[in-house]
């Protein structure tokens, strides 16, 4: 099925997903959160139309579970084992 898919339509997915704003927003943060580059508050900013809850961030900031610097938020060794939990707390 895989290599009838890709000789039919150029690649191997089989269906597609178009996402809302935020669900796209949601995606992004908790894929940018699993790299070691983290994610950017400003792109976030712009998916959800407003930024990620300061309290909450600055908690997770206070616990040292993730770090901000500059543009991006990026999550602590420690932060790695809440990593979705963490996302599930910032999501919109």
């Amino acid at each position: 099925a895989y290599i009838e898919q890709i000789g039919k339509t150029g690649n191997g997915w089989g269906e597609h997903e178009s996402l809302s704003p935020q669900a796209d927003g949601n995606e992004r943060l908790i894929m940018g959160l699993r790299s070691k580059l983290g994610v950017s508050l400003r792109a976030l900013e712009e998916r959800f139309g407003r930024p990620l809850d300061a309290e909450k961030l600055a908690n997770f900031e206070k616990s040292e579970h993730v770090t901000v610097a500059g543009d991006r938020l990026t999550l602590t060794e420690e932060g790695w084992l809440l990593a979705d939990y963490i996302a599930r707390e910032l999501s919109l």
